[in-house]
């Protein structure tokens, strides 16, 4: 057994049995018995005496200077906002008010070409971080602070936060969901673009701004479809009080094979299914009013966009709504197939 410096000696475990000349056994109470020998004041091996009786058992211990933990990094990430980067890879942010907001800067690389790399304090150590841990306290997620973070699967957020900065979680690969706390009324743009194992957004039931349906985040009243995950698979139905499909709402989600719209919406904004390739078809009402430029961005020959009750597009189309679309567009649909 091993033991740390001034490390008390441990009985958990230590048993003594006293065997008489008629073979009966007892086991004898620690309490009756002498302990000697251990001493942690210093490294080495000891030897443990256990006597009772007259008679006497040995067994041998070391202590050995116990091994400090070292954080990666820690520093400051706001006025009175910190950090720590442990080496198991949490990377815990703590304190009262707003982190920093950080950005992109270019940088020449090894190899003479130009990269981009962010100008958070824990840069260096961005590649080892696994789990963002936010404390109560902390009101707002920096611009761009977890940017490119590939191997972070995790992240707590406290009721205190309030927004969420500009593509604070952009490029999270390894990231499969994120909670919105019931304190959070504010998303930067491109807050979770580009996370290609997002399967969830989970808005907590008593947020005030946003609601989450199957994973699927809404505005609260759910007129408005603001984002479905990119990892999401298989099909979504569109909530029935849906009026709205947001910017960017399904960009790369590549794994969806079908998108229901039911009557109520009416506006599909710009870039809302853009690339979207596992989609094979989908059906566009006669209540659509508007949809925005490039709305189904490279979609592929292979998939169709079906217009029921429609020749050509409505006044409030853009003149870009199918801008860099390659699928077939069926004006005039007269069936629309669910399921």
């Amino acid at each position: 057994m091993t033991y740390a410096l001034n490390e008390s000696l441990s009985t958990e475990g230590l048993t003594v049995t006293a065997v008489y000349e008629d073979g009966t056994q007892w086991d004898v109470p620690l309490s009756l018995c002498t302990i000697e020998g251990f001493d942690s004041r210093s490294v080495g091996r000891r030897t443990i005496t256990v006597a009772y009786g007259g008679q006497k058992a040995a067994f041998a211990v070391t202590v050995e200077e116990k091994a400090v933990s070292q954080n990666l990094s820690s520093g400051a990430c706001g006025d009175s906002v910190s950090y720590v980067l442990a080496e198991d890879g949490t990377l815990t942010i703590s304190g009262q008010g707003a982190m920093s907001d950080y950005a992109l800067s270019y940088v020449v690389l090894e190899n003479n070409t130009v990269g981009v790399q962010c100008t958070h304090p824990w840069l260096a150590y961005a590649d080892r971080v696994k789990r963002v841990v936010v404390e109560e306290g902390v009101t707002h997620i920096g611009s761009y602070a977890f940017y490119d973070h590939k191997a972070m699967t995790q992240v707590v957020l406290p009721d205190t936060v309030t927004s969420l900065g500009e593509s604070c979680f952009r490029n999270c690969q390894s990231l499969m969901e994120l909670p919105l706390s019931k304190g959070i009324t504010a998303l930067g743009e491109d807050y979770i673009v580009n996370c290609t194992s997002l399967q969830a957004i989970h808005a907590a039931a008593d947020n005030r701004q946003y609601a989450s349906v199957d994973g699927v985040l809404y505005t609260k009243d759910k007129t408005t479809l603001l984002k479905c995950p990119e990892a999401k698979a298989g099909s979504v139905g569109v909530d029935a009080a849906t009026v709205t499909i947001g910017e960017w709402a399904f960009d790369n989600c590549t794994q969806l094979s079908e998108v229901i719209l039911t009557p109520n919406v009416t506006t599909i904004e710009k870039f809302a299914f853009s690339n979207c390739r596992g989609i094979s078809s989908m059906f566009l009402l006669k209540n659509v009013e508007k949809v925005g430029a490039s709305a189904f961005r490279y979609w592929q020959t292979s998939q169709s966009l079906h217009i029921l009750e429609r020749g050509e597009p409505g006044g409030g189309w853009s003149e870009a709504w199918n801008r860099d679309c390659q699928a077939q567009i069926i004006w005039n649909a007269d069936q629309y197939a669910m399921g």
